[in-house]
């Protein structure tokens, strides 16, 4: 079990102001920027990131649902701090998707929730 840390907050962009993050803060907001990022565009980690919008643009069989959570939960233990994680999908409307990560880290249990479709994933909560 390791801690989480603490790095600069940011999901999608830094803060411009700079805070930190850290806890299951810090957790969500890794995990968010490894689901938002396309695999392979880390140049010194082309393991990193699996962008969920790829699986959602010609619509979410139950094969491309069951390779979207395996994805998720790849990414997820390429985290050296997760040690538990279920990812749920649920259907919403015109083809978007919540998606609810709950994990367990050495400092507990973490859930980040985020609605995602084709063209944006927005994070709904982060705790």
């Amino acid at each position: 079990m390791s801690d989480t840390g603490f790095d600069l907050s940011g999901s999608s962009d830094l803060d411009p102001s700079f805070a930190l993050v850290s806890g299951s803060q810090a957790m969500c907001e890794a995990l968010f920027r490894r689901y938002t990022t396309p695999n392979g565009t880390l140049f010194y980690d082309p393991r990193y990131g699996r962008d969920v919008r790829a699986y959602l643009g010609v619509g979410l069989t139950p094969m491309k649902r069951a390779q979207l959570v395996r994805a998720m939960e790849d990414q997820a233990y390429q985290d050296e701090r997760v040690d538990e994680v279920t990812i749920t999908i649920t259907d919403g409307v015109d083809g978007a998707v919540t998606i609810e990560v709950a994990g367990l880290t050495g400092e507990g249990p973490f859930r980040l929730v985020m609605e995602a479709s084709a063209s944006l994933v927005t994070a709904l909560a982060m705790e």
